[in-house]
């Protein structure tokens, strides 16, 4: 039985950690008896829509990626530039999860630029060859930029107080450091619009500290 003064020596007790395994037996990633949980409460969460990645493709990308392989694939874009399947060549070298759905981080050969595409997206696999481009050449990915958030300057100090002490702020500000790749996808989850202050401070809690810098950012990220 744990006494009073009992200290972990093995286990260091971490609540994010705790609350991400209770989340994964929620979502049915991971069976009870597979975490380190001896007693789990009740507990559900709510399931999104899931993303069907075929498990041949998912494949593919990986040997790609670790052989350093380009491959011809067969994608469905939804944007008006390519409203057909399409064949083209890319050179994948990464994976991104934008807290929603699943990319392939690539070199477009066609375009001769590195694109996100969405793994669901992928419909055929065939020609293999060697990559035309690494992820040395892929500048934004690469780039770490730091976004600043702060508690919406509406919220009165109280209020203020415990956003501060929820995001785990220090001095009122909190720096995250993200790729420049996945900035675009960091601001959409957190409803950054840089028009944030104008939004009930109810509803949205936290805006950007340095949107100045965040847009210049974000409008060379676009134009690479």
């Amino acid at each position: 039985v744990r006494g009073d003064r009992f200290s972990p020596r093995f286990l260091q007790p971490d609540a994010n950690q705790y609350l991400s395994q209770l989340r994964s037996i929620a979502e049915g990633g991971l069976p009870l008896n597979e975490t380190w949980l001896s007693d789990a409460p009740a507990v559900d969460a709510l399931r999104m829509p899931g993303r069907n990645v075929r498990v041949d493709i998912l494949r593919a990308m990986l040997e790609a990626i670790r052989k350093h392989n380009s491959l011809e694939v067969r994608y469905q874009s939804l944007t008006p530039k390519r409203p057909k399947p399409t064949w083209f060549w890319i050179s994948p070298h990464a994976f991104a999860f934008d807290g929603n759905r699943w990319h392939v981080r690539a070199f477009l050969h066609q375009d001769e630029q590195f694109v996100d595409l969405l793994l669901p997206r992928f419909l055929e696999v065939r020609g293999t060859a060697e990559a035309e481009a690494g992820p040395r050449d892929d500048a934004i990915w690469n780039e770490i930029v730091v976004v600043d958030l702060k508690p919406h300057p509406k919220l009165n100090d109280d209020q203020k107080n415990i956003v501060a002490r929820d995001f785990g702020m220090k001095g009122g500000r909190l720096s995250v450091p993200v790729r420049l790749a996945l900035l675009y996808y960091f601001l959409r989850r957190l409803h950054l619009d840089f028009n944030e202050e104008e939004q009930p401070p109810h509803e949205q809690h936290i805006v950007l500290a340095n949107p100045t810098r965040i847009r210049q950012l974000l409008e060379r990220a676009r134009l690479v």
